[in-house]
């Protein structure tokens, strides 16, 4: 058996367990458990973006924050 047989599991594993520290606005939206088309009408504008070429990243702790933010807020009495 060579040193390279069984790279491909290990890599896979080894994927797996990768943290990831930005995402596309595609994962994003997903993370957050909506449509893209709704991530980018009603989140993205909130959220630093990451430009890297045409790519468009967002850090999973502004998403995070973005999150806590709105939980907080979804507790709170309406300001209306």
């Amino acid at each position: 058996m060579s040193p390279t047989d069984g790279d491909d599991a290990s890599e896979a594993a080894s994927a797996a367990s990768v943290r990831l520290i930005a995402v596309t606005r595609e994962q994003a939206a997903c993370m957050l458990s909506m449509s893209l088309s709704h991530f980018q009408r009603h989140v993205q504008a909130e959220l630093p973006v990451l430009y890297v070429g045409r790519l468009r990243l967002v850090r999973v702790a502004d998403l995070e924050a973005w999150a806590e933010q709105r939980a907080a807020l979804a507790g709170a009495p309406s300001a209306r």
